[in-house]
């Protein structure tokens, strides 16, 4: 059996074995009933005969020459009928039917018999006499026990015989027909799954071997029409291929053209509208109806005159093209600024039998380039010039001035305090801010003058026609007050300032980049003094600005050359009066001597060379640590966090990295910072100081009681230490308010579990103050100046520190922290 797709289905061998093997099967069990009936036949003649040579026999017994039975030889004979099995009755009849003598019974049900009579007669005298007769019946016991014992005994046989039968016809059947025809199947599934109708290899010249001869043959016709057929197949979807395609393009084109935001219009040579896409209609008003079969110049081109027309008859003449800028006209009559352009199109072998218009309303792009225009001359912020329209009435007013020999003055104007503004509350309200100063700054100057942005919360104002600096100064001074005037933005109270540098032209420069440059000097002086004020151009500015840029200069060399070293300043315990740490403090060390600290770290903090510095200082800072701890020491090491490293995103990660690189326990290092760092970013903060705690770290807030001192920053955020600022030591020597502020400030943060460092000790009165005040740690010159490391070594390793050990330096001036 086979399986065709999902149906099973006989093999014609099978069909063939099948029939033959029922036939063989019945002949078979004919032929074993055939044999049995005979054999059962043969035994029941076999049982008649002796059934009547028993009567016979018999009746020759009784038969004697006399009339009446002999009673001694009845009984004789019946007792040796019953040594007979198969008897199952016999009886002796008298002549007159009388019963004389019987033996056995009546046979049950199911039993057949065979039933014989004989009469007995007599002869004498030649005559016959009827004496009676006998009667007996054999059963068919044995005969039918014969059967069942021949069975038992042929059955295996006759089984073995119709087996060895049916195999044989398997076999047969099997051999001659199943398997050339599995063999003829298996190639026809082969060339099928292959897709290759291939002739047949077959060598049998039998009735399989001529149909596989008919099929080749069939099979040939049939590639060799498929062959044809295939060819014109090909061509034909070669063709449809083709026309799908042009029909698919012909389609897209006309797709195109309508999702086109370009209006598209075909024409005749005499402008007469055939097609218009839905652009056309969108841009001119006009409905489809209104304008096939109409002339172009007389509805959307009707607006420009004889000229242009001629204009563009020329260019289709000459270059069968034309392109511009043409005035429009829309249904309602509105006229429209299009971009046009005409193309002569040849259909039918006629040249420039058509032309096709593509126009646009740029309507919106003049307005957008306007605007840009716009946008690029003017500051988005304030709508305040910007830098390049700037430049441009700055060179100018340049060109102006020294064409009619007449002056103007430049003034630089930067914000004070800004970036606090950013950094604590928000850009959004820093933007604000500038918005409203510039307002402010608009409504203090003439019309003729130009206030500009230049970037960030830097202005410029270009005074005009202006010499006098008497005159600029009152400007200027102006334009402080607006600046610093108090502003209200978003409920909070803020209160910028500004600086204000003047040039003036053409005392203090001949062009833009000198005035610039010279105002933008002066402006720094105002800054450098404080803010708030108005700084002319001097050539002593110049020349301070030329040594700052030097210093600039000589501090990015010296961080590549490492010209720094640090000195440690002793923090001592107010109880014991051992130095229990020390703060690190950098210095700049030159061939010509130390630069002071106040001179080189407000430059590298403005500039950003703080962030080197700071992985310097902790290099080295780590370094000393490493070694106390090799010598013994358990000292603990403060080192100051500028803001720029603090807001620095890697900081954390650089300061862990170089930490476990130099093998020291962070327990022994103590970060200084300022309240002003946490305020610039609280959120941030926080984090980074977790960061650092979890890490081992230790925290001090450095400068308390100056600036934006608030106690809410030493609830909210981890710290450990703060640090008293030094203003505060100052006053406790004549301002009664001062000791009770630092007494309430030490008991305070002691019961918030904080260290107290009182910064800036001078004096033996300071140090007796704190000491009863319970302040737990203390530094200042009075304790000891900043020492090298082999002096601070030493002093630590001393059993306490005295207060007069650094009297000698008392009068000298304190060094400025990092």
């Amino acid at each position: 059996m086979a399986i065709f797709g999902n149906r099973p289905y006989l093999g014609l061998a099978t069909r063939v074995l099948l029939p033959a093997l029922a036939v063989a099967l019945t002949v078979a069990a004919i032929m074993y009933l055939v044999f049995t009936a005979r054999f059962a036949r043969q035994a029941q003649e076999d049982l008649k005969t002796r059934l009547d040579s028993l009567l016979t026999a018999q009746a020759a017994e009784l038969e004697a020459p006399v009339w009446e039975f002999d009673q001694a030889t009845i009984d004789r004979l019946f007792r040796s009928y019953a040594q007979n099995p198969d008897l199952q009755w016999i009886r002796l009849y008298d002549a007159k039917g009388t019963l004389v003598a019987h033996s056995g019974a009546d046979p049950g049900p199911g039993v057949r018999i065979l039933t014989a009579r004989r009469n007995l007669i007599h002869h004498a005298g030649g005559e016959t006499y009827a004496v009676g007769r006998l009667e007996a019946a054999y059963h068919d016991g044995r005969i039918r026990q014969g059967l069942a014992s021949r069975r038992e005994a042929d059955l295996p046989t006759a089984a073995a015989l119709i087996v060895l039968l049916a195999a044989g016809l398997v076999w047969a059947v099997r051999w001659r027909i199943g398997m050339p025809l599995g063999r003829l199947r298996d190639a026809l599934t082969r060339s099928h799954a292959t897709g290759r109708r291939e002739p047949l290899p077959w060598t049998s010249r039998d009735e399989i071997g001529q149909v596989v001869a008919a099929y080749n043959a069939l099979l040939g016709e049939i590639n060799q029409h498929t062959r044809q057929l295939e060819r014109a197949n090909d061509e034909l979807e070669t063709e449809n291929a083709q026309r799908r395609l042009a029909e698919k393009r012909l389609l897209l084109f006309k797709t195109a053209v309508e999702a086109t935001d370009a209006a598209m219009v075909i024409t005749d040579r005499r402008l007469t509208v055939l097609e218009v896409n839905a652009a056309c209609l969108r841009i001119t008003g006009f409905a489809a109806g209104e304008l096939h079969g109409r002339c172009a110049r007389e509805t959307f081109l009707a607006a420009h005159d004889a000229t242009l027309h001629r204009a563009m008859l020329d260019g289709l003449t000459r270059r069968s093209a034309w392109s511009g800028e043409c005035p429009g006209r829309s249904r309602s009559g509105k006229t429209l600024p299009l971009r046009l352009s005409i193309n002569a199109l040849p259909l039918d072998d006629d040249a420039g039998s058509h032309l096709v218009l593509v126009f646009s309303d740029v309507t919106k792009d003049k307005a957008t380039e306007k605007l840009l225009k716009n946008l690029a001359y003017s500051d988005a912020l304030t709508a305040l010039p910007n830098r390049a329209l700037f430049l441009d009435r700055l060179e100018r007013e340049i060109s102006i001035g020294t064409r009619r020999s007449r002056g103007f003055a430049l003034l630089f104007l930067d914000l004070d305090n800004f970036k606090y503004i950013n950094d604590s509350l928000s850009h959004s309200v820093g933007d604000q801010v500038l918005s409203l100063i510039a307002g402010r700054m608009r409504a203090c100057l003439r019309d003729e003058d130009t206030l500009a942005r230049m970037g960030g919360d830097e202005f410029t104002v270009i005074l005009r026609e202006t010499t006098d600096p008497a005159v600029a100064a009152r400007l200027g001074e102006k334009l402080v007050d607006a600046a610093s005037r108090p502003l209200k933005v978003e409920g909070a109270a803020i209160e910028v300032g500004a600086s204000i540098g003047v040039a003036l032209f053409p005392a203090d420069g001949r062009d833009s980049d000198a005035l610039m440059r010279n105002a933008d000097t002066a402006m720094y002086l105002a800054k450098s003094e404080g803010g708030g004020r108005v700084r002319f151009f001097e050539p002593a500015i110049a020349e301070e600005a030329k040594a700052r840029l030097e210093l600039k200069n000589n501090l990015k060399r010296a961080i590549e050359e490492k010209a720094f070293v640090l000195r440690y300043q002793p923090i001592v315990s107010m109880a014991t009066g051992v130095a229990e740490h020390f703060e690190a403090l950098v210095r700049w060390m030159r061939p010509d001597g130390m630069v002071p600290p106040d001179r080189f770290i407000p430059l590298a903090e403005e500039t950003g060379l703080i962030i080197p510095i700071g992985r310097l200082v902790l290099d080295m800072a780590f370094a000393r640590l490493r070694r106390w701890r090799e010598e013994g020491s358990s000292i603990r090491l403060a080192i100051n966090i500028s803001r720029n490293q603090f807001q620095d995103e890697d900081f954390v990660e650089d300061l862990i990295n170089r930490a476990r690189a130099a093998e020291v326990d962070p327990a022994t290092v103590v970060l200084e910072i300022t309240e002003s760092m946490i305020i610039a970013d609280p959120q941030a903060a926080k984090v980074i100081l977790g960061r650092l705690i979890v890490s081992g770290f230790r925290i001090a807030v450095d400068d308390f009681g100056v600036g934006y001192s608030s106690l809410s920053v030493l609830v909210e955020y981890p710290v450990h230490i703060v640090k008293l600022d030094k203003s505060l030591i100052k006053s406790l020597e004549y301002d009664v308010r001062a000791r009770s502020m630092v007494s309430g400030f030490i008991a305070l943060f002691q019961r918030l579990g904080l260290e107290v460092v009182a910064e800036g000790v001078e004096t033996a009165s300071q140090h007796e103050f704190l000491s009863l005040a319970g302040c737990d740690l203390a530094q200042g010159w009075l304790y000891g100046k900043p020492l090298p490391p082999e002096a601070a070594s030493a002093l630590g390793r001393a059993a306490a520190v005295r207060p007069d050990n650094a009297a000698d330096d008392r009068d000298a001036a304190p060094s400025r922290k990092q």
